[in-house]
């Protein structure tokens, strides 16, 4: 999908009684909603100057979308990855976190892990850690 087709998507009128019921149709949906959200918030955060819209149209496909998750329910949506969603962080931003927690230099764990990602948790147990991790989820819809 693009942009145009993304921006076209988000404008199409939603008639939710044309597919609440059908479970295939309220999935094959939500995930051309997803598609669309993940072009559109990239377009919108790395189009050099205006990318033609602003972020409102965003805001209310992720709305529209969220509208249909509840529809389809917590239970069948429980493994289910969305596209717009990092299930985890780079190995350069978990070195970097482990080097904080260390007081030592994310390169030092970079060195230390040599380019596997299975030794991080042995680089993560190696030396004691210090300090309080903090996550933060922050709400991207209007309601």
């Amino acid at each position: 999908m693009n942009v145009s087709q993304a921006l076209e998507y988000e404008r199409q009128p939603f008639i939710p009684m044309f597919i609440y019921g059908d479970h295939a149709a309220m999935e094959s949906e939500r995930q051309k909603g997803e598609e669309a959200l993940k072009v559109l918030e990239t377009e919108y955060f790395t189009a050099e100057g205006d990318p033609g819209f602003d972020f409102a149209t965003v805001r209310d496909l992720a709305d529209r979308n969220r509208d249909l998750c509840d529809q389809i329910g917590e239970a069948r949506l429980r493994n289910v990855t969305p596209a717009t969603l990092s299930r985890g962080l780079s190995d350069a931003d978990t070195c970097a976190a482990i080097g904080k927690m260390q007081k030592r230099t994310a390169a030092s764990v970079m060195r230390e892990i040599r380019g596997d990602r299975d030794a991080l948790g042995v680089a993560y147990a190696r030396k004691p850690i210090q300090g309080t991790v903090l996550g933060i989820d922050i709400e991207t819809t209007g309601r």
